[in-house]
Parts: structure tokens; sequence; C-alpha cells
């Protein structure tokens, strides 16, 4: 499986845990994941075709100019902690120009837009405090305690090996 996902800039990361955990501190504790990140493209390609593809997908996302990300909700469920991203027009916009002209040998996860999911996960390792608690499997909460801008470091190609992201490609952003 592969990846295509842009990374969280520490200082935003931790500001945004920071402000989750401040609203739910009497009943929950998490340990925040490292590397946060906003996946964009899920996708799955046969070895033999993964230089090409891989060379045309760095050329746009050379190109990429990533929006302002507003958080739609936030979801604590039994074992996740994880913002859920407002689909607007210009993630539309970038979802459609990484998936198109992609050929049919890729396997997109997420090839049309009204089906995915946008969605960074703060955290997969999180303790009720209580055991009343415990039992809650989910539980949405109003994305307006967000202050914290979504921002970005780096937009990275990978591939998942044995539990672990290999980088194929790491872009920088300003």
């Amino acid at each position: 499986m592969h990846y295509l996902m842009a990374i969280l800039k520490q200082e935003s990361a931790a500001e945004l845990c920071r402000e989750i955990g401040a609203y739910k501190s009497n009943e929950l504790h998490f340990a925040p994941n490292s590397n946060l990140h906003f996946t964009i493209l899920y996708f799955s390609i046969d070895p033999l075709a993964d230089e090409k593809f891989v060379s045309d997908l760095r050329l746009k996302v050379d190109s990429l100019i990533l929006p302002k990300l507003d958080v739609d909700e936030i979801r604590i469920g039994a074992k996740q902690v994880s913002l859920i991203i407002k689909k607007n027009e210009q993630l539309e916009q970038i979802h459609s120009f990484l998936s198109c002209e992609i050929p049919f040998f890729v396997d997109i996860l997420n090839r049309e837009f009204s089906g995915w999911l946008p969605h960074i996960i703060i955290s997969d390792n999180i303790f009720k405090k209580s055991e009343e608690e415990k039992f809650v499997k989910s539980e949405n909460i109003p994305h307006q305690l967000i202050k914290t801008p979504i921002e970005f470091e780096r937009i990275l190609i990978t591939r998942k090996e044995n539990d672990r992201f290999k980088s194929i490609y790491d872009r920088k952003l300003q």
C-alpha cells in the first residue's frame, strides 16, 4: 500500500493535541501519534509500474499548494481520536488534480471524492479515566474548540512495508 500524505508541523500538531486534551482533561488521556499526517491518496501499484507512476505523481506534488483545512468535527472513539476535515471546493480540486489521469492499473482506494473521509488521526492510544467512560464507543465534539491552524511541513509519497512507512519522495514546504 502507498500513501500521499502531508506531515503536520510539530508546533501545529502539539497545539492541536493540547487543545483536544484540555477540553477532555477530566475524562480522557491520550498519547499523540508521532508525525501527525493528513493522507490525501491511498493507492496500490504493481512494483513494475511503481517508478513511472511515482515519477508522474512527483511532478503533480511539486506543483501542489495545500489549502487551509478546516476541522468539521473531532471524533473520540473507543481507541482513536481523529479530526474529520471539512470537505470544500479547494480540497476537491486538489483531490481531482492528483487522482485524474491515473491509469486504472493503479488501485486508488479513495478515487472518488464523494467516498473519501478526509481526516487526521491524532491518537491510536487513548485511555478513558473513569470506568463509565470506557464504555463510550464514539463521541463527536464540536469543531469550534480547535483554534490552531493546521499547518504542514512536508508532503511525502510513502510505501508501507511491515507496518512501517518507507519514504519514496519527500518535499519540504515553505
